[in-house]
């Protein structure tokens, strides 16, 4: 009986070992399976959480676009309307990282530039010096770590309108009118009595200032004598817009940059050109700038004429991109047609055009000065008129020598009544930020 038991333990315990080392496969082989299971859970989540971002993705990427065309169409109406929209300066061809970093700091700047909506924001932007709107939207929103650009562009070009014609008169300015010292406006002929000075401020002259026409002010017109009247609370005189100006300052550089680009004025010249950089001249010499109609010299800063230096123009439209300083026994007269010929500073200081002339006929010719001011001294009188945006103060004993009919007949002047035409509308780019 013992024996017996004893072979029945034996064999139990060898069933034992062995379903043993099943147990311990078993548990390994859960083991694996567990951690395939996890395996599998955490592919399953990944690729979860992709298709969801990709899901966003293309929502965003949808919803930016119906933004964006929404943009478009206000910029389509502030073109049409002329309604304003935040000015930028790109280059010519810009990319849309480009675009979308300046609406990004137009809307930084104010907040007011950019316009919610239910899909995303939006902000407009445009650049007049390259005839182009951009309507750039982001979705979810602009503000979001995470968001989708789209640009929309809308490429435009102007319709010039017609050259804005200013009265007759010495002076005519958007501002204050000032005759200091025995300065006093005369008129070619005499007996034309032409050279009226009109002022969209107040005019006012001393016991020295003769007007050989009409002092005319929308403000008050007081002191002096005039060959006509003053005329107090007068009608204001039309000048451009300054986004007129600005189309024309572009347009007078591309005739320009037609022509090569130079260093300085050189002694001679024929044509248009470009001279990048300011031009001053110290010397006892001539500078002559010979063309035809139409043409242009484009200085890209200021021109200081001193000492001694004679500038002549002889058919071209003289462009300073900021002042004009006359000093000394320096001059600058027109031999071309008083018509077809002028200077334009483009400055907006309160002295943009500075002529302080010695002697007989200092200056002449038309002289226009849209975005600042102009002030004349000395004793070297201007044959011409002088317009200008801003103020003019008329000093020394000079004076203004009016060509009667300048005003009426040059082609010195921007066009205006324009409005924008629209070429073409295209996305500019895709892409998330």
């Amino acid at each position: 009986m013992a024996a017996h038991n004893e072979t029945r333990y034996r064999g139990r315990s060898r069933w034992l070992r062995l379903h043993a080392d099943d147990r311990g496969v078993a548990l390994v082989s859960v083991g694996l399976l567990g951690a395939f299971l996890v395996m599998i859970s955490v592919i399953v989540a990944v690729r979860t959480m992709q298709t969801s971002s990709s899901v966003a993705k293309d929502r965003y990427y949808e919803q930016a676009i119906h933004v964006a065309e929404s943009g478009a169409d206000q910029a389509l109406y502030a073109l049409d309307t002329g309604a304003d929209l935040a000015e930028v300066t790109l280059t010519a061809t810009p990319t849309k990282a480009e675009v979308v970093d300046a609406a990004l700091a137009v809307a930084a700047a104010d907040s007011d530039e950019v316009l919610s909506t239910p899909e995303g924001d939006v902000v407009v932007i445009k650049d007049d010096t390259t005839n182009k709107a951009f309507a750039v939207g982001f979705s979810p929103a602009i503000d979001s770590a995470r968001k989708t650009a789209r640009v929309i562009v809308v490429d435009y070009s102007l319709n010039p309108g017609v050259p804005i014609i200013y009265p007759e008169g010495a002076v005519v300015a958007d501002g204050d009118v000032t005759f200091v010292g025995n300065g006093d406006t005369a008129t070619n002929p005499a007996s034309a009595h032409s050279a009226d000075v009109h002022s969209n401020g107040n005019f006012t002259g001393n016991e020295n200032t003769h007007v050989d026409g009409d002092a005319n002010a929308a403000g008050t017109a007081s002191g002096g004598s005039t060959y006509g009247d003053h005329t107090s609370g007068a009608d204001a005189v039309p000048f451009p817009t300054q986004d007129e100006i600005d189309a024309w300052q572009a347009s007078l550089l591309t005739t320009a940059m037609t022509g090569p680009t130079l260093a300085t004025l050189p002694p001679s010249s024929s044509g248009s050109f470009y001279v990048a950089g300011s031009v001053s001249l110290n010397c006892v010499c001539t500078i002559t700038l010979n063309g035809l109609p139409g043409d242009v010299v484009y200085v890209d800063g200021s021109i200081n004429i001193g000492k001694k230096s004679h500038l002549v123009n002889n058919g071209v439209i003289l462009v300073a991109a900021e002042n004009f300083e006359m000093t000394g026994q320096s001059k600058y007269s027109v031999t071309g047609d008083l018509l077809e010929s002028g200077l334009v500073v483009f400055g907006t200081d309160w002295q943009a055009a500075k002529i302080t002339g010695q002697g007989s006929a200092a200056a002449q010719g038309f002289v226009y000065v849209p975005n600042g001011g102009a002030k004349t001294s000395g004793n070297g009188a201007v044959v011409g008129s002088i317009i200008a945006g801003g103020g003019v103060s008329v000093t020394g004993s000079g004076g203004i020598i009016y060509p009667d009919g300048l005003n009426g007949g040059t082609s010195v002047t921007p066009p205006v009544g324009g409005s924008p035409v629209v070429d073409d509308i295209n996305e500019l780019g895709i892409g998330e930020l």
